[in-house]
């Protein structure tokens, strides 16, 4: 695992490469004193279609597909997507990768 000083040297670099970036801790022991780190980057309409394929017959799977497509640093991404229970904890908070900007639709209709 990178010490903390590396990870935020990582971090400040690839804020000056991407727009947005995304970063995902996951403990990677039962007494939650030991941490993976990874960096993500935007969901693009690629993944999303991909995940949306899988997601509903198998979230596990999802998940590994956004860590293994949008990984662009941190720590090793397989410490999280070979761990059943890394993946797991993950899985749970990447579906916040999925928010949308917010938007609104109303029915008009003619007046008698």
């Amino acid at each position: 695992m990178k010490t903390k000083e590396e990870l935020q040297a990582e971090k400040e670099s690839l804020r000056g490469q991407y727009n947005k970036i995304y970063e995902l801790t996951v403990a990677t022991n039962d007494e939650e004193t030991e941490f993976c780190t990874i960096f993500l980057r935007s969901l693009d309409e690629q993944v999303y279609k991909a995940v949306n394929t899988i997601i509903e017959r198998d979230e596990l799977g999802a998940a590994r597909v956004l860590i293994n497509s949008l990984y662009i640093g941190g720590d090793k991404k397989e410490t999280i997507t070979s761990d059943f229970d890394c993946l797991v904890a993950a899985s749970k908070y990447l579906g916040n990768m999925f928010k949308t900007r917010k938007a609104s639709i109303e029915t008009l209709v003619k007046k008698k």
